[in-house]
């Protein structure tokens, strides 16, 4: 959930941007409908299952020069989400199913769709969702299942524009427009045998040599390698050791050749190797022997910031609760293999520690070859006190073994909840010719109002147009942030402070014909009146800073609403 740095939100508009002179086998692309809603479980998550060793994340593939970057943690601006599933032995011709769910309550989760994806040996399978508009907030779960074998592997996704902290609650949704948002619908499915791209090509000989040897991960438990010849070859053999007698990872008597380029390709888990490991800088030694040979090798990365946190609530956050009323609450936090693991997760009110609870092994510290030290998941209660403050939010922080932190928020409000919007238009006008550069942003926010007046709330602003400048300008260039929301209900006078929230890098300076300026950011507030449960206002906002001063504008409607417990703030 997003935090409130003081910084006023006209200021940032105006000068946060940088002015410049295998094969498809798809026969399923719609959810069961005999699936339905299914029970969610951390259980066996991260986790390889016989021939399935996993399932990954990354955003978009390349089908004929697939690059992974693995997550576990997508935005309200991605559009497009790719699941890799990587498979050991397995007959030819088998056929993995892998089903999209979105979890949709505590312990619940209802299906998307699904892909049927015919698969060979080793290799690995893909499987796309889509979401054209953007992925809507919120966690989801992806499985993949073959012959009574299952994995599976949660994800989230965060509004675009949050805070480090980042945010799963519905809070922004309804602030920032879900209608185009969705959930995603299945994309393309295909499966290729997990070697890389062969090198660079050369004319083809019928002399054989050795090439290059290529070590990787396949997700989410294997180390990959693949072994290159050039020419027409015969006898290949790959292995694999981490300190100890090597293990055969595949070989051929008959390579092939010079066309299609020789190769072997094999896989297997770190731990199954001699003295294998699979923590985090383990190094793999790799040797092609044959028709010519080499070695090299392969050592296991580090992906400890992967590291997310998971956190939904029932009620859905974002609405009004009473005093008294029970807050159910899931928190999960999760990392990518390699990875040294998940120390501890907690869940917390601002004051008091609702729960803690270490990983799934139930190690104090990181375990080797331990595949639960990857996740860790708790489930509690939370009663709302009855004196309560305008907003309770609840955090879960889960803190990795290397130190990494991760934390998601969820927000409920306790007296009168409003949302509201604004439009502005902004302009920078520069010293010594500089000229004007200008701007315009949507605001979308929701704030609460205590009993005493007091009010406390989040929000995203969007940039609608690219920002233009009469020159080239550095700084920091964004499409959405979150904002912090402030201020005061006294009678029909609302005012309001609109705060970046720590979204954006720190102010940047502009160049015009060589003479810098740094920027400064102030603070100011926005004044609505209210009529029964809506309010309407304008931004009015000028201001300098520089030496020699630019000047800083930005105009525009404000509106508000009550949606809930209107009257009782």
């Amino acid at each position: 959930m997003v935090r409130a740095v003081r910084r006023l939100v006209p200021l940032v508009l105006i000068f946060a941007f940088a002015c410049s002179g295998g094969s498809t086998d798809a026969s399923d692309e719609s959810a069961d409908p005999d699936k339905g809603s299914t029970a969610f479980s951390l259980d066996g998550s991260l986790q390889p299952d016989g021939p399935l060793r996993g399932i990954g994340f990354t955003g978009h593939v390349d089908r004929e020069a697939p690059k992974i970057r693995p997550t576990l943690s997508f935005t309200t601006e991605d559009t497009e989400v790719t699941a890799v599933i990587g498979l050991g032995d397995l007959d030819e011709g088998s056929t993995v199913v892998v089903t999209w769910y979105r979890v949709a309550g505590l312990q619940q989760r209802e299906a998307l769709f699904s892909h049927e994806i015919t698969v060979d040996q080793g290799g690995r399978a893909f499987s796309q969702g889509v979401a054209p508009t953007g992925l809507a907030p919120g966690i989801y779960d992806t499985e993949a299942t073959m012959d009574g074998h299952v994995v599976h592997t949660p994800w989230v996704v965060q509004e675009a524009g949050g805070s480090a902290t980042g945010s799963t609650g519905s809070t922004a949704q309804a602030a920032s427009g879900d209608e185009d948002w969705n959930v995603p619908d299945g994309g393309d499915s295909w499966s290729d045998d997990g070697t890389d791209l062969p090198p660079t090509p050369t004319a083809p000989t019928e002399t054989c040599s050795f090439v290059t040897i290529n070590g990787a991960m396949t997700p989410i438990a294997d180390v990959k390698a693949t072994a290159w010849w050039s020419g027409r070859c015969t006898t290949g053999s790959l292995t694999a050791t981490v300190a100890g007698p090597p293990v055969t990872l595949a070989s051929s008597d008959s390579l092939g050749g010079p066309t299609p380029v020789p190769h072997l390709y094999g896989a297997s888990w770190a731990c199954d190797l001699p003295g294998g490991s699979d923590m985090p800088g383990t190094v793999v030694h790799l040797e092609a022997s044959g028709s010519g040979g080499g070695s090299a090798d392969y050592t296991l990365p580090d992906n400890g910031e992967t590291l997310v946190t998971l956190l939904e609530g029932r009620p859905e956050a974002g609405g009004r609760v009473e005093p008294g009323q029970q807050i159910d609450v899931i928190a999960m936090a999760m990392v990518m293999a390699p990875a040294l693991g998940v120390q501890k997760l907690t869940l917390e009110d601002g004051t008091t520690v609702i729960g803690s609870v270490g990983n799934q092994s139930g190690s104090s510290e990181a375990q080797e070859c331990d595949p639960r030290r990857f996740s860790a998941g708790l489930t509690a209660t939370y009663e709302v006190p009855s004196d309560p403050p305008p907003i309770i939010e609840l955090c879960a922080t889960g803190v990795g073994f290397d130190g990494t932190e991760s934390k998601d928020c969820i927000r409920y409000y306790t007296g009168e909840v409003w949302t509201g919007s604004g439009t502005f238009t902004s302009s920078a006008t520069y010293p010594q010719g500089g000229g004007v550069c200008k701007d315009a942003v949507e605001i979308a926010y929701t704030f609460g109002i205590g009993d005493d007046g007091g009010i406390e709330g989040t929000g995203v602003a969007t940039h609608t147009s690219e920002a233009v400048c009469p020159f080239p300008m550095s700084g920091t260039q964004w499409e959405t942030m979150g904002l912090s929301v402030s201020g005061h209900l006294e009678g029909s006078d609302l005012s309001l402070s609109f705060a970046n929230a720590g979204a954006l890098e720190p102010a940047g300076s502009y160049d015009a014909g060589g003479f810098g300026v740094s920027l400064a950011l102030g603070s100011g507030t926005v004044d609505l009146t209210v009529q029964g449960t809506s309010a309407v206002g304008t931004v009015a906002f000028s201001a300098s800073s520089g030496n020699p001063p630019a000047v800083y504008e930005a105009s525009g409607p404000v509106t508000a609403s009550c949606t809930s417990g209107c009257g009782s703030g």
